[in-house]
């Protein structure tokens, strides 16, 4: 079978491997399409210490099961799911302190760019939620990353008409948008490239230009906004965005930083103004199904995100397409691979 293998910093191409030989716990599944993520992106640009090459990347699949193992129901085969990349235990110490998204004994499947895939019983079983007719394979890639978008919502739990800023209009900005917007909420965008500033408004969106507007101007012409989000590694904002949420807010670090970065923050919001700092990481089986649900009850809110759909032969291309700014999401069609 043909695989993309990341052979290291700019370089992935499509080379034949063997496929994977199913057992009494798992399930082969026909890969169909797969998102290209933040995660990859990072990979295929800088290196990251979880994937050392040469592998297979990809986590954010449909797929259509082709073989399953004893211990897995045969009605299955034939049928097409979205399938979770890892879920929790649900035993561990902080399952059971309702933790769930740093479980320390995940179920984890990766290497989702590839013609076929093995998937243990476990996602098949709690993780797997099949395709109905009203959403497209394209869009249920999706359902992953909205996962960790909504993970993140629930962290700040803002209520219906409460205004939200957000920092940065990448996939994950957006997609933190939509479903708040869906929700009830108020949502302004701050961008600084002119072609996702574009994107922000062709998806309804107020938007902010960084290079004409500071948070500091915004606050003092607009009001202070109930909670914040930075959806990217700024770490130059945070003091400014601190400033810019009313009282008993919340301003969230959902982008990751590098690990070296560290933070200078007046503590008097934090302190006089009740202001929680927080962060956001992962998903749980809870989140992943509800955002599938979210997906399908709101295709055509979700499916503008995706931006352009490649073949797996055109991998590097496709990396290097997901790159551009005017790009939000770019997927890879698997089963068109000759």
């Amino acid at each position: 079978m043909k695989a993309a293998i990341y052979k290291g910093i700019g370089k992935i191409e499509v080379s034949e491997i063997k496929k994977p030989e199913n057992d009494d716990e798992s399930a082969i599944v026909k890969i169909n399409t797969v998102g290209i993520c933040g995660t990859d992106l990072k990979t295929f640009k800088r290196g990251h210490p979880m994937f050392k090459p040469p592998c297979i990347l990809g986590h954010e699949f449909v797929g259509t099961v082709e073989e399953v193992g004893k211990k897995l129901n045969e009605n299955l085969i034939g049928k097409t799911f979205v399938i979770a990349p890892y879920l929790e235990c649900g035993k561990c110490d902080l399952c059971l302190k309702e933790k769930p998204e740093h479980c320390k004994n995940k179920v984890w499947v990766e290497g989702a760019m590839t013609e076929y895939l093995k998937v243990p019983k476990e996602l098949m079983l709690r993780g797997a939620i099949e395709i109905p007719e009203n959403v497209d394979e394209k869009t249920a890639t999706l359902t992953e990353p909205l996962a960790c978008a909504i993970h993140g919502i629930e962290r700040i739990n803002p209520r219906s008409g409460e205004k939200l800023l957000i920092i940065g209009a990448g996939p994950m900005g957006l997609l933190l948008a939509i479903t708040l917007r869906n929700r009830g909420c108020q949502v302004t965008i701050v961008e600084i490239n002119d072609a996702r500033l574009n994107i922000i408004k062709g998806n309804g969106f107020e938007a902010i230009d960084a290079k004409e507007i500071s948070i500091p101007s915004l606050i003092e012409n607009r009001g202070k906004f109930d909670h914040a989000i930075l959806a990217t590694d700024a770490s130059s904002v945070v003091s400014d965005l601190l400033e810019s949420i009313n009282p008993g807010g919340k301003l969230q670090l959902f982008g990751g930083m590098p690990k070296e970065i560290r933070l200078e923050i007046d503590p008097y919001y934090i302190h006089y103004k009740e202001i929680d700092l927080i962060g956001s990481f992962g998903f749980s089986e809870r989140h992943f199904k509800t955002a599938f649900d979210e997906i399908a009850n709101n295709v055509s809110s979700y499916s503008k995100l995706v931006t352009e759909e490649m073949d797996l032969n055109e991998i590097e291309k496709a990396f290097l397409t997901a790159m551009k700014p005017e790009n939000i999401k770019v997927v890879v069609k698997v089963s068109n691979i000759a």
